[in-house]
C-alpha cells in the first residue's frame, strides 16, 4: 500500500511537469492572438492536461498511509486496549484496560477499568494509604471520520471504589466506600497498522468527581 501511495504521487508530479511544458509550448504558438482567445486556449489545455493529475493526486491521498487500518468505523468492529490514566482530584497516574464493540457504524458500547496507583502518606510513625479503582460502562458516538483519524463523544455510568488504610496510629484498619456516578467527554483516535492510538478526556460526576485524562492503544480484533 505504501509503494502504491508513493507511485501515485510520483506519477502526479511527472504529469504536472509534462503539463507545464505543454502549456508553455501552446502558449508560445498562440502568443500573437488576442488576449481573450489566449486565455480560452489556456483554460482548455489546462483542463485537458491537469484532469488526470488531479485524479491521481486525489486517489493517492485517499490511501491509508503505512498500511494503517481504515479509520472508518465498521459495524461489528471490536477492540481491546490499555494505557495510562491520570485523575485530577486524586492527582495520581494509573493503568487502564478497556473493550469496545461497534453496534452500528457510529455507536460503540463497552467499558474500561482504571486502577490508580496508591497514595501513601507517612506521619509521625504512622502511614495512611489511599487507593481508587473506577469502572466505566460507556457509549461512544463517532461524529467525525477520515482515512486515518476519527473523533467521538462519550457518556455513561461510573462506579468508583475508594479504600483508605491506616497503620501505626492505634486505630489500624481499613475502610472502603463506593459511589455511583456519570461520566461525559470525548476523544480522538489515530489509525496504525493493527489498531488505534487514542487520547481521551472525560469528567466524572459523583462524590469522587474529577477530570480524567487517558492515553493508550486500542487493538482491533478480527480486522
Amino acid at each position: 500500500m505504501k509503494n502504491i501511495y508513493y507511485a501515485g504521487l510520483l506519477s502526479a508530479v511527472l504529469c504536472l511537469s509534462l503539463s507545464t511544458t505543454a502549456l508553455a509550448n501552446d502558449d508560445s504558438r498562440i502568443g500573437l492572438r488576442a488576449d481573450g482567445v489566449r486565455m480560452s486556449q489556456l483554460e482548455t489545455l489546462s483542463s485537458a492536461y491537469l484532469a488526470p493529475v488531479k485524479l491521481m493526486v486525489e486517489s493517492a491521498t485517499m490511501m491509508p498511509i503505512n498500511g494503517a487500518v481504515d479509520a472508518m468505523p465498521l459495524e461489528g468492529e471490536s477492540s481491546i486496549g490499555g494505557g495510562l490514566v491520570y485523575g485530577s482530584e486524586i492527582e495520581k497516574l494509573g493503568l487502564q484496560l478497556m473493550y469496545y464493540y461497534f453496534m452500528t457504524t457510529s455507536i460503540a458500547l463497552g467499558g474500561d477499568v482504571s486502577f490508580f496507583f496508591p497514595e501513601k502518606t507517612e506521619f509521625i510513625g504512622s502511614s495512611f494509604t489511599q487507593t481508587l479503582i473506577t469502572l466505566n460502562v460507556v457509549a461512544h458516538y463517532v461524529f467525525y471520520t477520515s482515512v486515518i483519524m476519527r473523533a467521538y463523544g462519550l457518556a455513561g455510568l461510573n462506579y468508583a471504589l475508594f479504600r483508605f488504610k491506616s497503620e501505626g496510629t492505634g486505630f489500624d484498619g481499613s475502610d472502603t466506600s463506593s459511589e455511583l456516578g456519570l461520566n461525559i467527554g470525548g476523544g480522538i483516535e489515530y489509525a496504525l497498522a493493527t489498531g488505534f492510538l487514542f487520547l481521551e478526556l472525560k469528567y466524572i460526576l459523583s462524590e469522587f468527581d474529577q477530570l480524567v485524562l487517558a492515553i493508550g492503544y486500542r487493538h482491533v480484533l478480527g480486522q
